[in-house]
């Protein structure tokens, strides 16, 4: 179930990403799965400004080359163009992945851009907050939270179903409703966690 929540959330990432893409607003990307032209690469001085950054530099030079190139960012939909990657085995390790991933955003240039991301963080600390309120506050909180929970569920599973046979088995499917919630906590501490900017990875400690 472990492997199936991660496959599942990544596949969400993927998806969301080939979104943005596909309305010209590219944000984020899978260097594991990337490729780019020389000339775009010269262009933005390749990974020089991002070289001392431990995470994300494959996200940050495709912003670069959207905001200071002419060149057009592309999603490969043909299924032979899928590379495999296993996932953490240990939950400590996929911690510290997640905050790797986590503190990279401190760094994108676009302030927009993470402003919205800051917004996602609220709506997902909106979701126990809501709940909480529900026994603390006032029964008026239950409407809110199942409206909030319920607007999470079928956005993102309308989004995790495209992917389904192309990035994953139909059968992963059945832990949807579990992974979403297990989620909602995940996102929430490795956010926060991120932001100290500390973390292991692959036996090595390293900083943002």
């Amino acid at each position: 179930m472990f492997s199936a929540f991660q496959s599942l959330e990544f596949s969400g990432l993927v998806l969301t990403g080939a979104g943005l893409i596909g309305i010209n607003q590219p944000v984020i990307c899978n260097g594991a799965n990337l490729a780019y032209r020389r000339k775009a690469y010269d262009r933005v001085k390749g990974f020089t400004e991002h070289i001392h950054i431990s995470s994300g530099e494959d996200e940050l030079l495709m912003q670069s080359i959207v905001r200071e190139t002419s060149y057009k960012i592309k999603f490969c939909w043909n299924k032979d163009s899928l590379v495999s990657t296993s996932p953490p085995a240990a939950l400590k390790e996929f911690f510290q992945q997640r905050k790797r991933w986590a503190s990279k955003t401190l760094y994108y240039p676009d302030k927009l851009l993470r402003f919205r991301l800051f917004l996602i963080f609220i709506f997902y600390l909106g979701i126990p907050v809501q709940f909480l309120l529900i026994f603390f506050s006032s029964k008026l909180f239950l409407l809110s939270f199942i409206i909030t929970l319920a607007a999470k569920l079928i956005l993102e599973y309308s989004i995790i179903k495209t992917g389904k046979e192309f990035l994953f088995p139909r059968k992963i499917l059945k832990h949807f409703l579990a992974a979403e919630l297990i989620q909602i906590p995940y996102i929430l501490i490795s956010a926060l966690a991120g932001i100290s900017g500390k973390f292991e990875w692959k036996g090595r400690k390293l900083k943002r």
